[in-house]
């Protein structure tokens, strides 16, 4: 479904109260696409029920995030509604408060969501706004919600009462441990150690990364680069082996070496960025020897760059890198300090409490009652997934990757959001649902097993640190013949849901606990992977200066598939990661395109049999 904002506009017009009204789009400060409306009401007209109104006439996505009233609309020297007014005016309002009767909750909320509707998905809510929103609730309310716990029932007022009871349970923030010459990894760091040791010469927990900087100079980044790295320890961190058991030594930056390139065009940048990266980072990592993060800089102007930051996911996993962008932009606003105040606690301090932590009668009942639930819902799993393939696996862990990208329609984010509003879902929910219904087709199988890395940032003073936090968790799902996409939908949602509740155990204990064995040729539970990569903070511009994070698919795979989802604003970037040499590259391409017309289709109908989507 394409949204047309005339046809919204002619809607909001007809309802008996409304005299003059303006619908439009636009882009607020955290890169979050939303479309709102302005209007003039008649003189003492009821217009509070504006929003049931619309959906006697509109679908759910076509209804606008907020309403603002105004006593008559901003004008251009031409005649026409002035939009770029009409924006200001909407963000200055939503930052407004109103004397200070807000409670905490209720500011938070209305301020993120621009509206004071208590459900969420009503406010227009979307899984990147349920990030920002409780985001928001822990900077400003000191506590940290859980999502799995927001999304079960998604509105303000039970938002209200989780932050009551974090308040209440509230743990005291840890001291800084001494930094002596052996410091621990934490739990998720050392399965990435172990996995490396495996295979010491794959690139598969690599990430190819740049930043791309404009507006500041060369010797500003440099600095600012300086500042970020002596904030962050865990970009300093090797680790060295001692009896068979990994430590953290924290050592000296790497050198930040300059290239100049100028005279290219954008497009020739554009390029250049994505073979650097790709080279800087196609060397396996030794993380015994030095930290694994390699720098160097190239200048295509005078205020246009690249800083190349190729690192081992075990110091940066996909939420350092917002944490990253952020500190690096406030260094550089600040180009007068040579660092910035270092954060309390870091990557070590983490691992220290984690520990102890672990050891507690609270997380101990957590873990066992996690560990309970990972039987039930993985009992019945297969032990892979038969996809069509061109060559059988190897002896090995990872294998070398290609990726190719996945097209969707132009007017796939207006069908998602459509999608989501009716079903009161995540993004993240549909994207599960139509990958694992698409899998489970290609390989003849009615049970799928996929994993997804969750952020796991809690308790809330890690979210401001730089290091990997990330645990996967296994998404189970049955696809019988009977099943409609609206029943995956439904699947997947509780499965998320139960995964984010559940995660309080590694992976690998889970595989332990159930007893499956790791082969040479494949990780235990799950050989593909979903990755839903929603992190508005990648990207940073305002007043001239622009950060934007480039990563790209790293060499090699521990997966036969894996399917990666970016936001873009109102659009969606997606590619297909696979196992090249099992999977053909031909082989690729057409499952690429399968995915994307399989998932254009499952949003478009839900109530479709999964059976009956073409391939």
């Amino acid at each position: 479904m394409r949204i047309e904002l005339g046809e919204v506009e002619a809607a909001l017009s007809a309802l008996p109260y409304v005299a003059e009204t303006c619908v439009f789009t636009w882009v607020d400060d955290a890169g979050l696409a939303r479309m709102d409306a302005v209007m003039v009401p008649l003189p003492g007209a009821d217009w509070a029920s504006w929003r049931v109104d619309l959906g006697a006439t509109l679908p759910a996505a076509a209804i606008p995030a907020s309403l603002t009233v105004v006593s008559e609309l901003p004008t251009t020297a031409h005649g026409k509604a002035d939009v770029a007014a009409l924006c200001r005016m909407v963000a200055e309002r939503a930052a407004e408060t109103d004397g200070g009767d807000d409670d905490p909750d209720t500011e938070v909320w209305r301020t993120t969501l621009r509206s004071t509707a208590d459900d969420f998905f009503e406010a227009g809510g979307t899984s990147l706004y349920a990030l920002r929103l409780l985001a928001a609730v822990t900077s400003r309310c000191g506590v940290s919600v859980a999502v799995a716990d927001f999304l079960a029932l998604p509105t303000l007022t039970r938002l209200r009462e989780l932050v009551a009871g974090a308040e209440a349970a509230r743990s005291a923030v840890p001291q800084p441990i001494s930094r002596g010459e052996r410091l621990p990894l934490n739990r998720f760091q050392e399965r990435l150690w172990f996995l490396q040791q495996l295979e010491p010469n794959s690139t598969a927990m690599s990430a190819p990364t740049g930043l791309r900087v404009t507006g500041a100079s060369r010797d500003e980044v440099s600095r600012a680069v300086s500042g970020l790295l002596a904030r962050h320890e865990v970009l300093r961190t090797s680790f060295p082996v001692e009896e068979g058991v990994p430590f953290c030594r924290i050592g000296d930056p790497p050198p930040l070496p300059w290239t100049t390139h100028a005279g290219l065009t954008e497009a020739q940048r554009a390029a250049m960025c994505r073979e650097v990266i790709a080279s800087t980072a196609a060397e396996a990592f030794e993380l015994g020897a030095a930290a694994p993060l390699r720098l160097s800089g190239l200048s295509f102007a005078e205020d246009d760059h690249l800083l190349v930051m190729a690192v081992h996911q075990i110091i940066a996993d996909g939420w350092s890198w917002g944490v990253l962008v952020d500190d690096l932009v406030h260094l550089l606003r600040n180009p007068g300090t040579t660092t910035d105040p270092h954060p309390a606690l870091q990557s070590v301090d983490y691992a220290a409490w984690q520990r102890l932590d672990e050891a507690t009668p609270d997380r101990m009942a957590e873990a066992e009652l996690a560990l309970r639930h990972w039987h039930q819902a993985l009992a019945a799993i297969p032990e892979s997934l038969n996809l069509p393939v061109d060559q059988p696996r190897r002896d090995a862990l990872s294998t070398q990757a290609g990726w190719t990208t996945v097209d969707l329609p132009v007017d796939f984010g207006a069908r998602l959001r459509q999608l989501c509003r009716e079903y009161r879902i995540t993004e993240m929910s549909v994207f599960v649902a139509g990958y694992v219904s698409w899998l489970a087709r290609l390989a003849g199988q009615e049970t799928v097993v996929v994993g997804t890395p969750l952020a796991n940032r809690s308790p809330d003073w890690t979210q401001d640190m730089a290091g990997y936090f990330v645990t996967a968790v296994p998404l189970a799902l049955t696809v019988d013949e009977d099943s409609t996409f609206a029943d995956l939908l439904d699947q997947a949602r509780t499965a998320l849901l139960d995964g984010q509740r559940h995660s309080a155990v590694p992976i690998e204990r889970i595989v332990a606990e159930l007893g499956g064995g790791r082969g040479g040729d494949r990780l235990p539970l799950f050989q593909n992977l979903i990755v839903y990569q929603d992190l508005p903070s990648w990207r940073h511009a305002a007043d001239g200066l622009g950060v934007e994070v480039l990563q790209l698919p790293s060499g090699h795979t521990h997966y036969d598939l894996k399917f990666e989802i970016l936001p873009r604003g109102d659009d969606y970037e997606a590619r297909l990661v696979y196992a090249r040499g099992r999977i053909s590259d031909d082989r690729a391409v057409l499952m690429a395109r399968q995915l994307g017309s399989f998932m254009a289709t499952a949003i478009s109908n839900p109530t479709v049999y999964v059976d009956d989507i073409s391939l």
